[in-house]
């Protein structure tokens, strides 16, 4: 009988640990990105530098990037770049100039992207006292 009760606290403090662990995790990634996202995509550059700020700027970043009207339209503007290259690789016969342009069509859409979330960040960067500023860079370069 005393093995049986070994076991049960055993199971019953991992258990314990597994939840506070949980928990743990949960609050400290409670302010990493827009609500149910952890992980907001974009350039490794921006995600780098936009981990990197306070939660307050991070939130006001992530308010101009839903804002952005280009950016909204994003998701739906990557998914049919995706489509229009499947359909180029489904074509027989192939079409390699097809399947170029629906390529350099999704880079573009990408580099839009990409240039419109810069701004966005660059503007939340700029609100920032000097101080800010330099910890930030202290921290970026810690990443390395």
């Amino acid at each position: 009988m005393k093995n049986g009760r070994t076991w049960a606290l055993i199971a019953s403090l991992t258990l314990n640990v597994l939840v506070a662990g949980a928990v743990i995790g949960a609050l400290l990634v409670r302010d990493q990105g827009p609500p149910g996202r952890r992980d907001f995509g974009g350039p490794p550059e921006i995600r780098a530098i936009a981990g990197g700020i306070d939660a307050d700027h991070r939130r006001a970043l992530f308010r101009g990037l839903r804002n952005d009207p280009v950016l909204r339209q994003g998701r739906a503007r990557m998914r049919d770049s995706r489509d229009a290259i499947a359909a180029a690789l489904r074509s027989d016969p192939f079409d390699p100039a097809a399947f170029e342009a629906a390529l350099a069509a999704r880079q573009a859409v990408q580099a839009e992207l990409a240039a419109r979330g810069s701004s966005a960040l660059s503007d939340v960067i700029a609100t920032l006292s000097p101080d800010a500023r330099a910890a930030l860079a202290d921290r970026l370069l810690q990443r390395r």
